[in-house]
Formats: C-alpha cells, structure tokens, sequence
C-alpha cells in the first residue's frame, strides 16, 4: 500500500498533472456526465401549443450508461498513464521530443491506444467528448516551464473528426484548426490560409512537433473509417474469401505516422468509428508489423486493463465492454453487437 501511495503521489507532482484536476472518483465523474433539463417555470400559464417546445428538452436529458463511464475511466487512465512518462523535469522527456531518444538508447515506454467502435448514431462521438471534458480544462497555461523561458501552454485533449477524403493534407488542415481553435494560436495561420496544401505528410509532421513540444495529452480521431475506402470493383468481385477486406487505406503513409505519434512522440490516442472502420484499422495495423516482422511495442503485462472487470459482460442498455490484449494492435476477437463497444487496442 505504501508503494502504491508513493508512486500516486510522485505522478500527482507532475507539472503535467497540476491543471488536470485530481483522478475523478465514480460518484463525481457521473455527476459531472449527465445532464437533466431545467424544469420550466409556470408551465400553467404557457398556452398548451406552446408547451410542446419545453416538452422536446427532455431530448436533453442524459444518464450515461455503463459503457460511457467506463469510457470516461479508460481517459482518464491514458492520460495518467501518458503524462506519468513524459514528465518535462526529465531529460529523456526532451530527447523524446527532439527525436534523440532513440540514437541515444533511452527507452521508450510503450503506447496507449483505445478505439470506440458502434453503428453509426449511437452516440459514439458525444460519449468521447463528454469523457474528454471530464477534465478541468482542455487547455492549461503555466506560469513557468522546466528548462523554457516563459509561459507555455499545454494541451490536454484534442478532438479531431477524421475528413471524408481520408487523405493526409485534409487531416492535417483538421487538425490544425482545431489546435487553433482550442489554443488561439495563430502557429499553423500560413498553413491553414493557403488555397492548397501539396504536401500533407510535411504538414501533420510539423503538427506532430507542435503538439508534442505542448505536451498534448489525448488526441482523440472520430469518423475513423474515413480513413479507408471501398477496394476496387474487381478484387471484390474475386471473392478470396468471406474475410477479405473490402476497406482499403486510403493513404498509407498515415498509418506510419499515427504509429510515429504514439510510439516516439508518446501522445495518447482514441479512436472511434463504425465497426468495419475499426475492423479495417486493426487489421491493416497487425498486417503492417507482421510483414515487418515485429511488434508494435506490445506490452508485457496487463496494463491499462481499466475494462478487464466489464470484459464480456452486457449491460442493461445492450452496450458491450472488450478488452483486446494490451497495446499489440492485434485485433479482438469480440462479437459484433449493436451499440458501443470499447477496446484497449
């Protein structure tokens, strides 16, 4: 018990920690989630058409199930978890950001990655934003930083809706104007403010420096499967077989990069999407490294098994909870069922 406080009390002296606010307990994480309507006043005397208005914001009304709380706990361990090895009083800290880790032998710990999948309209989006500002605040300005001069500021989430082309410049445009919307930065201005962008892989790497250089806690991609598309009319008319993909990626190269955000610039990711979407994401993940003959840093271990309790079990809205092995990538072998389903991957 001593070793477990000490290691709570060593994370909560992270600089990175301090704007978070403190771990939410079950209690306050669902009081700080759902949401009842204000009760009109002096509804006798509202004429009887007219009460038809107060009677659409029950619409409003929200109790998050089992499987968005569960959700919100997932978050708010990959942030912990993020931040507890990225601590800016550290030098290896700088020399993940710099890209030395690697020529300088540090060890790199492993990612954190978790997917939200479900049908399109049952609420996959709302319960990611609504787990995101379960946090104090989405953007946290210091006074004074470990070896800079001056303030900075601090990411600590970001949501970005995957563009329907699925192609690197359009992500990065995304990404970029969400970062200045969050931030008020005007740091991606001549980017943002060009006609067009030729090339969108030189864009989401600069992205990438900024957001690690900020210390981004979380990026969460919605509309995941955007990223792939349709295969051609002939290799699906091949029939290889009942499991072939008919996803395809839309742009390689964003693969290696989502990769090269996790792995060396250590940023958290979430991701949600339709079922072929994720399906389609973890498949072309695992077939990726298994040509390259390695893992994706798997974890050893159970970490980040914050959903192991819920594994399997089917709660009371038809919400269904997996768990995948750990960080490898390798997809689960879950059933598909209708609502949300949420996987550390």
């Amino acid at each position: 018990m001593s070793s477990w406080l000490n290691s709570v009390r060593q994370s909560e002296s992270n600089i990175l920690l301090d704007g978070v606010g403190p771990m939410l307990s079950p209690e306050e994480a669902l009081r700080a989630m759902y949401h009842v309507p204000p009760v009109p006043q002096g509804i006798g005397d509202v004429p009887r058409h007219m009460r038809l208005l107060h009677l659409l914001d029950v619409r409003d009304f929200h109790y998050p199930p089992t499987i968005e709380r569960q959700l919100q706990q997932t978050t708010t361990m990959m942030l912990w978890q993020g931040y507890k090895y990225r601590d800016p009083r550290e030098k290896p800290t700088w020399a993940s950001i710099s890209g030395e880790a690697q020529r300088q032998g540090i060890l790199i710990p492993s990612p954190i990655a978790a997917s939200v999948e479900g049908l399109s309209g049952v609420g996959k989006t709302q319960a990611c934003q609504r787990s995101l500002r379960c946090f104090r605040s989405q953007v946290v300005v210091h006074p004074s930083f470990p070896t800079l001069i001056g303030a900075h500021q601090q990411v600590v989430w970001l949501s970005v809706e995957v563009p329907p082309s699925g192609r690197a410049v359009d992500l990065a445009r995304a990404l970029m104007e969400a970062w200045r919307t969050a931030t008020g930065s005007r740091r991606f201005n001549d980017w943002i403010e060009r006609d067009r962008v030729r090339d969108g892989m030189r864009a989401l790497d600069e992205w990438r420096q900024v957001a690690v250089s900020h210390f981004l806690g979380i990026l969460h991609l919605d509309e995941i499967q955007n990223l792939f598309k349709l295969s051609s009319l002939r290799r699906r008319r091949s029939g290889n077989g009942a499991d072939e993909a008919e996803l395809s990626i839309v742009e390689d190269q964003l693969l290696r990069w989502l990769l090269y955000l996790t792995n060396s610039g250590q940023v958290p990711l979430l991701v949600s999407g339709t079922p072929d979407g994720i399906g389609a994401l973890t498949k072309r993940l695992s077939a990726y490294f298994s040509d390259r003959g390695r893992p994706f840093q798997a974890d050893r271990g159970r970490r980040n098994g914050v959903a192991a309790a819920a594994l399997g079990k089917r709660a009371g809205t038809g919400l269904t909870v997996h768990e995948s092995s750990t960080i490898s990538l390798k997809r689960a072998a879950v059933g598909r069922l209708s609502g949300l389903v949420l996987k550390l991957i």
